[in-house]
C-alpha cells in the first residue's frame, strides 16, 4: 500500500508538470521545478525497495493440505483429463465427472503426476533462481548507483 502511494505521487507529479509544460521539456527551469519532488519520491521509493528486499526472504509458503474437504473439487479437472487421455471425448468425460459431483460420489485421486516445466512435479526452481539473478542483480546495482548519485547531489545542494 505504501509503495502504491509513492508510485501514485510520481504519476501526480507527471500530470502536474508534464501536461502543463510539454513545450518546455528541454528547458532548464522546468527540471528545477520538479527536481525536489522527484528526489523525494525516489527516496521514498528506495525505502520501499529496501523494505521489499528485507521482507521477501522472510516469506514462508505454507502448502495447503489438499486432502481437506474444501479442496475436493480442485481435482475434477485432473479427473476429466485422465478420462480424455484414456480416449473418452472431452464433453463426455466432463459430463461423467459433473454427474459424479452432482451425485456426491466424486472421489478424486489427490496424487498429481505432472511433468511439464513449472508444474508441481517439475518446479524448475534452479531455472527460476537463475532468471531472478539475471533480472534483479542489475536492479540492485542500479539502486546502489542511484544511492551514490543521490548522496552526492544532496551534499552538493547542502553546500550551496
Amino acid at each position: 500500500m505504501m509503495c502504491q502511494t509513492r508510485l501514485q505521487n510520481l504519476r501526480d507529479i507527471d500530470l502536474k508538470y508534464g501536461m502543463q509544460h510539454q513545450a518546455v521539456l528541454n528547458h532548464q527551469p522546468y527540471f528545477q521545478l520538479i527536481k525536489e519532488e522527484y528526489l523525494n519520491c525516489f527516496e521514498e521509493l528506495s525505502g520501499c525497495l529496501e523494505i521489499l528486499i528485507h521482507a521477501l526472504p522472510e516469506i514462508q509458503i505454507i502448502p495447503p493440505d489438499l486432502n481437506q474437504e474444501k479442496y475436493r473439487y480442485l481435482f475434477s479437472v485432473e479427473e476429466v483429463n485422465k478420462l480424455v487421455i484414456k480416449g473418452i471425448p472431452f464433453r463426455e468425460a466432463y459430463r461423467l465427472i459433473a454427474e459424479k459431483i452432482k451425485n456426491d460420489s466424486f472421489l478424486p485421486d489427490t496424487k498429481l503426476h505432472h511433468t511439464h516445466e513449472g508444474s508441481q512435479g517439475n518446479l524448475c526452481n534452479d531455472k527460476i533462481r537463475e532468471k531472478l539473478e539475471q533480472r534483479y542483480l542489475p536492479i540492485h546495482e542500479a539502486v546502489e548507483i542511484y544511492r551514490g548519485k543521490t548522496e552526492k547531489l544532496l551534499l552538493t545542494e547542502s553546500r550551496d
